[in-house]
């Protein structure tokens, strides 16, 4: 094993025990996380980098669906939706590819002044594939069911993307339904994003991005969500069908927030591409944060338009950023000029 690859290893182990750390003592993350290990084999967010820098191309087009609308508000949460705009960073600054976000048509001003924060260029025109340098696009998707796959269609063959990564989506169960956490539907104001998994053809990555397992994309891991969450087997709307998502995905990152998967998922890449200033910082965190906030995006079940993520404060997810970009740093410092000690050290696992 050459030092990059011990190194890689290790970071890749060390950035899922980061994002699946139960700050929330929820009891979930072992399970979830071992049936998502289990299926992957490897570290999930090294997986999941070096599957995606394998197939993106530069000037190829990565599309990046998130948002989890609110019941009761117009706007959604603030996780998922500053996730997709970290990695839309790290996806155009490490591998120099043009991201295209999809949501819901409520979230697009939000992330439109969230991708100002992260140094880039909203783009709202979604007639044509080619956009600006430095740009993402942003693109609302229909809430009719009836309507979901030929627009879906259309998305896929205008913009040809590489991959689909899912970042804090809904994903219906099996009986096509969308499902808040507490077992409600949430169909209604809940677009339609799943056809461009269903309907991708197979050489399409796609990577799936959540928290609980009623995200888009968590389908492999659905008996685990059924057991060992409240509503997973059984929701509490008619349907009966239990909270857990049917659609699968190539890829999963469990995460014990969804935008630290997002993060870990950037952090990756911009080592394996060698560009550590593809991934953010904790200055920039703390502004999306509070751009978030003013957007009217919420943080947690009060509603309240607070700069945080998940029922956690801004200065925890600002430490955390810190944290996972002082692992990066160090990584890319060992694998360019490693103490001779790591070398020795990969030398005896080697044998």
């Amino acid at each position: 094993m050459s030092i990059g690859d011990f190194v890689e290893a290790n970071l890749g182990e060390s950035i899922d025990s980061l994002i699946t750390l139960d700050v929330k003592s929820q009891g979930l993350m072992p399970s979830l996380y071992q049936a998502a290990r289990e299926l992957i084999g490897g570290p999930l967010v090294l997986e999941a980098a070096r599957s995606l820098v394998d197939v993106a191309e530069p000037n190829s087009n990565v599309l990046i669906c998130t948002g989890f609308r609110a019941h009761a508000w117009e706007n959604g949460e603030t996780d998922g939706v500053i996730g997709a705009v970290v990695l839309a960073r790290a996806l155009e600054v490490g591998l120099n590819v043009h991201p295209v976000i999809v949501c819901e048509s409520e979230l697009v001003d939000a992330v439109k002044g969230l991708v100002r924060v992260s140094g880039l260029h909203p783009d709202t025109n979604c007639e044509e594939s080619c956009g600006f340098p430095h740009s993402v696009k942003i693109c609302s998707f229909t809430k009719d069911e009836h309507a979901a796959p030929k627009e879906a269609k259309e998305m896929l063959g205008l913009f040809r993307p590489v991959a689909l990564v899912s970042v804090e989506r809904p994903g219906k169960n099996s009986k096509g339904v969308y499902h808040s956490m507490g077992g409600a539907d949430v169909s209604e104001f809940t677009s339609k994003i799943d056809y461009l998994f269903q309907l991708r053809s197979e050489e399409i990555l796609t990577i799936a991005i959540g928290d609980l397992g009623n995200e888009l994309g968590l389908g492999k891991i659905r008996n685990t969500t059924r057991k060992v969450l409240m509503y997973g087997k059984e929701c509490q709307c008619p349907c009966k069908g239990g909270i857990a998502c049917a659609v699968d995905a190539d890829k999963i990152i469990i995460a014990l927030v969804s935008d630290w998967g997002a993060y870990g998922l950037g952090a990756e890449v911009a080592f394996l591409t060698k560009k550590p200033e593809a991934f953010h910082d904790g200055g920039m965190e703390d502004d999306l944060l509070q751009t978030a906030a003013r957007y009217g995006l919420v943080s947690d079940s009060s509603g309240y338009c607070r700069p945080g993520i998940d029922s956690i404060g801004k200065d925890f997810h600002v430490s955390f950023v810190k944290i996972l970009r002082t692992m990066l740093d160090h990584a890319h410092m060992l694998r360019t000029r490693p103490p001779r000690i790591y070398e020795l050290y990969s030398e005896m696992r080697s044998k």
